[in-house]
């Protein structure tokens, strides 16, 4: 689970970067999508709704007079990352793990999605001219 805060500075008519934001990351523990993640944002702080998606956001802005920005709200958690989660192997709640590795997409179309995808692109392609695995045709 991964909480950080996001602050800007206040204006005369509320801009979404202006409002202050907890976003957390919480790793989904059964069922399918066991090992995924949600990611949620809390306008205000913990004390504000709970937002889940673009659209719950965009609902939120036209609720409040905000101008609805989506490139403010990032709802991936990007893969590899390293979160805060409690430690599977002590019964102790208290211990947390903060060094560990998400695991790879598990299908190309998740992977594409991914935010880092085109630089994995352009290092396989960097890879494969310099091996010569190809021959470039004009």
């Amino acid at each position: 689970e991964e909480t950080t805060t996001e602050n800007s500075s206040t204006s005369e008519k509320p801009q979404l970067q202006d409002i202050e934001r907890d976003r957390k990351v919480v790793e989904r523990k059964s069922g399918k999508t066991k090992g995924k993640f949600h990611v949620y944002y809390y306008p205000g702080g913990k004390a504000g709704p709970r937002l889940r998606s673009h659209n719950n956001v965009q609902k939120y802005c036209e609720d409040n007079n905000i101008k609805y920005d989506p490139q403010q709200f990032n709802f991936h958690h990007q893969v590899g990352a390293s979160i805060p989660q409690s430690n599977a192997d002590d019964d102790s709640s208290g211990l947390e793990n903060y060094h560990t590795t998400i695991l790879e997409p598990s299908s190309y179309k998740e992977a594409m999605i991914q935010p880092e995808a085109r630089s994995w692109q352009e290092e396989e392609v960097g890879i494969l001219k310099e091996r010569n695995v190809y021959d470039i045709v004009q």
